[in-house]
């Protein structure tokens, strides 16, 4: 008989809202870490994400979702098809949808985050796509620097983050 090791009953969890998974993962993901949900186009990373937000509303934790990107109004018609009506929530600022330039600098991008989790008291943040960073930044060693200095600021700012990373159809997504 396997003993359940008692630190990772005191853990505490963030329910993903996906079915199968939060049992694989004692009951979801370990708050305040960041996570990447890596798949190539179509392998429903953004679903994954959108889920997340949504079951975060139903235990009241505003999250946040920043497209570098996707237009917003398709995803939230997405999330809408799905049963899922954002829309309301990111009115009131429970869930806010929010597109920034894939060219936007790492200070910028860091004050941005800092600024909406803040302002609207955000515990949950899903980035959609990481890749942008390989596209706009031909660095690799800067690119590795941006990635550490964003988890460590999320990881102050005690919230639990999924980033999204694309990967090509020969399973390549690495950044930097």
């Amino acid at each position: 008989m396997v003993k359940p090791n008692i630190d990772e009953m005191l853990v505490e969890r963030c329910p993903t809202g996906i079915p199968g998974f939060d049992k694989l993962c004692n009951g979801g993901l370990v708050r305040n870490n960041t996570y990447v949900v890596k798949g190539g186009p179509g392998a429903g990373k953004t679903i994954f994400l959108l889920q997340y937000l949504w079951t975060g509303l139903a235990y009241n934790e505003n999250g946040l979702y920043i497209s570098f990107e996707s237009d917003l109004t398709d995803v939230m018609q997405d999330a809408y098809i799905l049963g899922w009506d954002f829309g309301k929530y990111d009115q009131y600022g429970k869930c806010k949808f929010v597109r920034l330039d894939p060219s936007i600098s790492d200070k910028e991008l860091s004050k941005q985050i800092l600024s909406l989790v803040s302002k609207y008291d955000v515990k949950r943040i899903c980035i959609d796509p990481l890749s942008v960073f390989n596209m706009t930044i031909n660095d690799p060693a800067k690119i590795r620097r941006i990635l550490y200095d964003l988890c460590a600021l999320l990881k102050r700012l005690k919230v639990t983050v999924l980033l999204s990373l694309e990967t090509s159809g020969d399973g390549d997504g690495e950044l930097g």
